[in-house]
């Protein structure tokens, strides 16, 4: 797929591909690591209007 761009015609019709850009731009910003997953997934909620559809539960081992 590297240098193709007809992968992103269905995304573009759909209107999902600047939704697409937005959430990479938010992984981006993030240092990488799991001990930014949950602040990912938080950015990422907030972006597609999700904030409050779930609740973290402490990990026990």
């Amino acid at each position: 797929l590297l240098g193709k761009t007809t992968y992103a015609i269905p995304f573009r019709a759909a209107g999902a591909l600047d939704l697409g850009a937005e959430l990479l731009s938010i992984l981006d910003k993030l240092p990488a690591g799991a001990a930014h997953d949950r602040e990912l997934v938080d950015a990422w909620a907030a972006a597609i209007g999700m904030t409050g559809w779930y609740t973290w539960i402490p990990y026990k081992p």
